[in-house]
């Protein structure tokens, strides 16, 4: 390959060269060898021949974060919107929103790869290429992935200049056993040949020093939005408009979620103490911060809840807040490729629901039977489910049984058996990839980005605010509650009517993975959530139908 002077050289003779000179003609040979200097910028090789080995530089963010980056993810977005909220009511001209540009950080990687193998090897997640160089964020991370050894580390110092990507909160992270091997001739090679604080991290399940850089970040952010609600005070003074304290509220309301982030864990005798207050009037329960929050449906006459709260509850909180809601959490409401209408009814195109996911019952004699999932407040045994506009049979529901005029069901799914076949139906897929149910600890999902199509809202993002909420409007159960992208727009909703039984997921790396179904809607708790969907853990309601259907498992793989 012949260096860049050298095919500057021949490109500008080859155009002087052309019959008519034309500028159209020079134009588009300037434009081919700009292109290729790009490129070359990404890839560097060996000139003399002896190697190949460079490093490529991209500016960077997530599809879907590593898990450890949950709350980065959350409160950035949450900063994003405040900062918007700021510009769209007081455009200033001396001060520009960037916080969208912290959102991203500076990867450097073998040249032999690409920046999605890259990601995915580090991270385990999906890059999402940023158009801006500015790297407000500070973080440089460098690569060395398990086929990177010395003698290539080295060829491809000597091909970068990787000096000036360096930066102070620059780390190295390493897959390369033949490197982390020998620890002294790793820091011998950085004094040797990198300037500056290189922060080694084992890429080996110890990057918890590389996500920390991020939180820190968080930090920043929040001290810049304050920043600059003060400049605005002191530009607009007595003319503020009544929208600013708004924005200052929901800021101090987040700050003090991200400065005081913990959780409690109930035991069982506490949860059944709990339980008790079911009898008045108790909707659901959770944790924050070290407060026991308790959701009870305003009565008439108002009643002091506080005074039917166990000792034994009060002696383990310190704080717990009372919130009256003046709606049920569920309301009945008749509501199939996932995502479709479900009708429960024969031309009764108003009454419908949202097919879930497809999948198959597996019998114990080895046969199986291709079925979809809903929500049984939607439809349940011994009702037909229907389809395009509730005039085609799509089969019949054989889970879960009935329950009783007084009890709502929250914790199955509906079980349909269909017949593609005989009824000339087609599954049209909406996600190619495989999809696999998520296998982990609930509350690691706290902060997740999540999505969902329903049959109301369609495709629709959104956070998991709790992944442990406890629902008690029919048995005790934990649930999801799910708060839309932007909570602090009120007309903002992850479901509606009509979404019940939408499957919500998220993404680790490449794997889309299904975590539970939408049951209701619109839950607003002062202080706590706003505009939030209740979702039922998939993975129990799965393990429920198998537990009552002996001989008989169900998977679920389609949407």
């Amino acid at each position: 390959m012949q260096n860049e002077d050298e095919y500057r050289t021949e490109t500008d003779t080859s155009a002087i060269n052309q019959p008519e000179g034309s500028l159209r003609k020079r134009l588009k040979i300037e434009y081919i060898y700009e292109k290729i200097k790009d490129d070359w910028k990404g890839i560097t090789s060996d000139v003399s021949g002896k190697g190949h080995w460079g490093f490529t530089k991209r500016q960077i963010y997530f599809d879907f974060v590593p898990p450890s980056l949950n709350n980065f993810e959350y409160f950035m977005t949450k900063l994003l919107n405040i900062e918007k909220s700021l510009y769209h009511h007081y455009p200033m001209k001396s001060l520009k929103p960037t916080l969208s540009r912290y959102m991203s950080f500076t990867f450097v990687f073998g040249n032999h790869l690409d920046v999605k193998q890259a990601s995915l090897a580090l991270f385990d997640a999906e890059p999402v290429e940023k158009d801006n160089e500015n790297n407000d964020s500070g973080i440089v991370i460098i690569y060395l992935d398990t086929d990177m050894t010395y003698e290539k580390l080295l060829s491809a110092v000597q091909n970068t200049d990787i000096q000036s990507i360096i930066s102070t909160n620059t780390f190295l992270a390493l897959h390369s056993k033949e490197i982390l091997r020998d620890k002294t001739r790793l820091g011998n090679f950085i004094s040797q040949h990198f300037d500056g604080d290189l922060k080694v991290v084992d890429a080996n399940g110890k990057m918890e020093n590389l996500y920390k850089k991020f939180e820190e970040t968080v930090s920043e952010a929040f001290e810049k939005i304050e920043n600059t609600m003060q400049h605005l005070e002191e530009e607009k003074g007595e003319h503020l408009k009544e929208e600013l304290y708004g924005i200052q509220k929901r800021f101090h309301l987040l700050r003090k979620l991200y400065l005081d982030n913990d959780s409690v864990k109930l035991c069982g005798m506490m949860k059944s103490a709990i339980f008790r207050l079911q009898s008045e009037g108790l909707q659901g329960y959770t944790t924050s911060c070290g407060t026991l929050i308790l959701c009870f449906q305003r009565q008439k006459p108002s009643r002091n809840y506080a005074s039917c709260i166990p000792m034994e509850i009060k002696q383990k909180f310190k704080h717990i807040e009372i919130i009256e809601v003046g709606e049920p959490f569920f309301k009945y409401h008749h509501t199939v490729k996932g995502g479709d209408k479900l009708h429960p009814f024969l031309n009764d195109k108003n009454s419908y629901g949202t097919v879930g996911m497809f999948g198959s019952v597996f019998h114990r004699d080895g046969s199986s039977k291709t079925c979809c999932i809903s929500s049984p407040h939607v439809i349940s045994c011994g009702q037909t489910a229907y389809i395009s506009g509730s005039t085609v049979p799509l089969g019949d529901c054989i889970w879960p049984r009935t329950v009783g005029d007084n009890r709502i069901n929250v914790e199955d799914i509906s079980v349909i058996y269909i017949n593609l076949v005989q009824q000339n139906i087609e599954i049209k897929r909406m996600i190619e990839d495989q999809i696999t149910l998520f296998k982990g600890d609930r509350a690691d999902l706290k902060r997740r980005k999540v999505y969902k199509f329903g049959a109301t809202t369609s495709k629709t993002i959104g956070f998991i605010g709790d992944p442990e909420f406890v629902l008690t409007i029919g048995d005790p159960i934990s649930v999801f509650l799910i708060e839309p992208e932007d909570v602090d727009d009120d007309s903002s909703r992850f479901s509606q009517p009509g979404d019940s039984g939408a499957i919500v997921f998220t993404k680790f790396g490449q794997n889309v993975v299904a975590l539970s179904m939408i049951f209701g809607g619109d839950v607003t708790l002062e202080g706590f959530a706003k505009n939030n969907s209740i979702a039922v853990d998939l993975k129990q309601a799965i393990q429920r139908f198998e537990d009552h259907n002996e001989g008989q498992s169900l998977q679920l793989n389609t949407l």
